[in-house]
């Protein structure tokens, strides 16, 4: 009896195998058949701009991209895109003539482009599947000139922002995309119809520098959306802003630090507090962590512990003599007076084996760490 149960076990298996086998076959035809028809193969991301290879052959300056597509600036401001048949992101064919000259540059998130011309106005084409989206049409007319900076959400993982923000020439910010992440700024409408002089932003939120020295922000609370925290602090006084992917710090007149937003990628510097009172004079930033600089060439760091937050391994380095800060996404280099280069950051076997010798990790703590690991690769 368990017998003959084991064998009709192999059976199904064998017989699901077979159809799944089937199955990729036929899959595997699909693109032969879209290339006899002389449409794009159905997985073409981008990879085939046959159709436009003329307009490709001279004369472009750079090239943008979304997930799965392209379009290319050329030289005379013309903008050049090929189409991908999973998503309509590269159909630029309703503002082709917008896009025809003029254009000074572009940004790209998932499945969407936003151009800023050099007559100050603001051309879009892609698709928006989400629900909660402030389309640019809603915006559109307040878009037609006077734009000077174009702003997107940052992108850890790939481009799933399609949020933007535009800096107009009289102070004003317009934004558009998903609501939740910023799109929707009517909470800080007052706040942003005048005085701002830029605008920075994390995966999921905005913060905007006034000409008064004060921050406003808008988007997702726990990414840095919400400064109620420090409210007072931001009120006046503010250089500069910084972001990793999840929290901001801002740089004051008298040299301290303000942080806000998700504790994992920065926004919690309380355990460096009397480090960033003062003496500040740039900071530094990767996805998920922060690095400031003093006026005696020390560093201070805080973070996510794994990726660049934690530099107690070279503490004794970084107590004097640096000149500069270069950040990838998860790690950092410090060039220091002497010409050496000093860096930490980064997911290392080492690194967890002496945390686990201090502090053992948790089955869950473990999970995460792979899977942050291969969400980043």
């Amino acid at each position: 009896m368990i017998l003959l149960a084991s064998k009709n076990t192999l059976l199904i298996i064998n017989t699901i195998f077979m159809s799944l086998r089937s199955l990729h076959h036929i899959f595997s035809l699909i693109p032969i058949f879209l290339q006899a028809s002389g449409l794009p193969p159905y997985y073409n991301h981008g990879g085939d701009s046959s159709r436009v290879a003329s307009s490709l052959s001279s004369g472009v300056s750079t090239i943008f991209s979304t997930n799965t597509e392209f379009a290319a600036l050329k030289e005379d401001g013309s903008v050049v895109t090929w189409p991908s048949m999973r998503s309509s992101g590269s159909d630029s064919s309703h503002v082709a003539s917008k896009l025809s000259s003029g254009v000074d540059t572009i940004l790209s998130t998932n499945g969407a482009f936003a151009a800023l011309k050099e007559d100050g106005s603001v051309v879009t084409w892609g698709k928006y599947e989400d629900n909660g989206i402030v389309e640019f049409s809603c915006v559109a007319s307040e878009l037609t000139s006077g734009v000077r900076n174009l702003v997107s959400l940052k992108e850890l993982h790939y481009k799933r922002s399609r949020t933007y923000a535009a800096l107009k020439d009289d102070g004003s910010v317009v934004t558009w995309g998903l609501s939740d992440s910023g799109g929707d700024s009517s909470c800080a409408a007052t706040e942003l119809s005048s005085g701002v002089v830029k605008v920075f932003s994390t995966e999921f939120a905005f913060a905007a520098l006034k000409e008064d020295g004060s921050a406003i922000t808008w988007g997702q609370q726990g990414y840095g959306g919400d400064s109620s925290s420090v409210v007072s602090e931001l009120s006046s006084g503010v250089t500069e802003i910084f972001s990793s992917c999840g929290a901001f710090a801002a740089l004051k007149e008298d040299g301290s630090v303000v942080t806000w937003g998700d504790e994992l990628y920065g926004g919690d510097s309380s355990g460096m507090a009397s480090e960033l009172s003062t003496g500040v004079v740039k900071i530094f930033s990767n996805s998920l962590s922060f690095a400031a600089l003093k006026d005696d060439g020390s560093v201070i760091t805080w973070g996510d512990k794994r990726y660049g937050g934690d530099s107690s391994r070279v503490s004794l380095k970084l107590s004097s003599g640096v000149a500069e800060i270069f950040p990838n996404s998860l790690s950092f280099a410090a060039l220091k007076d002497d010409g050496s280069v000093v860096t930490w950051g980064g997911v290392s076997d080492a690194y967890l084996r002496e945390v686990q010798r201090n502090q053992p990790i948790t089955f869950l703590q473990r999970l995460r760490i792979m899977v942050q690991s291969l969400l980043i690769k």
